[in-house]
């Protein structure tokens, strides 16, 4: 076990994975905080909507925090889904909105953050996986 640890602790590819995430942790962090709103806005907004037609189903909004989950990540168990029209609406208006990550991406774009090590003397940029120096 120690040896296997010894081998992480050379791994230039670990490195490069620790350096892209530095690299990218402003992004991470609003990414992160918009999912979040994103999963809250979505199961509060099903609650209401669906609440009356399936109750057990949709019984409080820590429960609906399922639906949002499992539809966010587009696995659709089949175990919650909207019947209603305003629950179908709201279900299509939020399955569109969440290309908001690409809106998010155009954003950082014009915005460049700087270089951590040079405080933005160089020119590093990072580009989707490529780290052009």
């Amino acid at each position: 076990m120690l040896r296997l640890f010894k081998l992480l602790r050379n791994n230039s590819a670990l490195d490069h994975i620790s350096r892209a995430f530095t690299l990218a942790k402003e992004e991470l962090k609003v990414f992160g905080l918009m999912t979040l709103i994103m999963l809250y806005i979505s199961a509060s907004g099903i609650y209401f909507a669906e609440h009356d037609a399936q109750p057990e189903v949709f019984s409080s909004i820590p429960t609906s925090l399922w639906w949002a989950v499992v539809t966010l990540t587009t696995v659709g168990y089949g175990d919650a889904y909207s019947v209603t029209g305003l629950g179908r609406f709201f279900t299509g208006v939020r399955n569109v909105s969440t290309s908001y990550g690409q809106i998010i991406k155009k954003l950082m774009s014009i915005c460049p953050l700087q270089c951590v090590t040079c405080g933005g003397q160089c020119r590093k940029v990072y580009s989707g996986a490529v780290l052009t120096v």
